[in-house]
């Protein structure tokens, strides 16, 4: 089977991206309402993690753990992205950024640099610094220390548009949709190489109960019975 398919945690697997970085340990509270049975294993106490095994990564995705007689299957991403949108719910006080080496100008129509006029402090409060750069674009200076240098004009555009389409959203509103965007942007993605040290973090996360859903209410792991796969191979009926 080839690398991409599948990786064992016995594997000196490496990431070359700068996910490893962008673990923090997620606060128990701000989580979504139980949706469904197909969920992680509630432990019998909120923080006990159960004996488990990580075996590996399927597809660069998916990451693969034996708990007793369950598999469990975790989406990397979904996990990491709720990890990092409690820890931002969470965080009192104006979130820390990072220079950009080559600041970005940003062309904008006149209701989408009205947006960015309206709700500046909180973007300031995110870790955004944006400034005039004539009368019809910004140039954007420093971002989330969360975010990759190159995720920030997707993750503004993307935040302007939802902006835009919600009609006139207020502050509160406004900043959901912010801490929504940058809690996916920031988060590690399907399809980058990621190692042990990482799995074992983000099923640590998830068997202690603290993580089940993402905050789009997408389940962050499921789970199948070694009964089910012994009916699959016809070892049992």
């Amino acid at each position: 089977m080839s690398e991409t398919s599948f990786e064992s945690a016995g594997d000196d697997s490496v990431s070359p991206n700068p996910a490893s970085a962008l673990f923090s340990p997620a606060p128990a509270s701000g989580r979504e309402t139980e949706q469904s049975s197909a969920a992680a294993p509630a432990p019998s106490a909120e923080g006990e993690i159960p004996p488990h095994r990580v075996v590996g990564e399927l597809f660069r995705t998916y990451i693969i753990v034996e708990i007793g007689e369950s598999l469990l299957l975790i989406d990397k991403h979904a996990a990491h992205e709720r990890m990092n949108f409690d820890r931002m719910k969470q965080r009192s006080g104006p979130a820390v950024s990072q220079q950009l080496l080559e600041p970005q100008v940003l062309r904008l129509d006149p209701e989408e640099r009205e947006l960015t006029e309206t709700f500046s402090e909180l973007f300031r409060d995110f870790g955004f610094l944006l400034e005039p750069f004539g009368e019809e674009a910004l140039i954007l200076r420093a971002v989330p220390a969360d975010l990759l240098p190159g995720d920030a004009v997707p993750a503004l555009e993307e935040i302007l548009e939802a902006l835009r389409t919600g009609g006139s959203p207020d502050p509160a509103a406004a900043r959901d949709e912010i801490l929504h965007t940058v809690a996916c942007k920031a988060a590690i993605k399907a399809g980058w190489k990621t190692g042990a040290p990482e799995w074992e973090h983000l099923a640590r996360e998830v068997l202690s109960g603290r993580i089940r859903y993402c905050p789009h209410g997408r389940p962050v792991s499921v789970r199948m019975e070694k009964k089910e796969l012994d009916r699959m191979f016809s070892r049992i009926l």
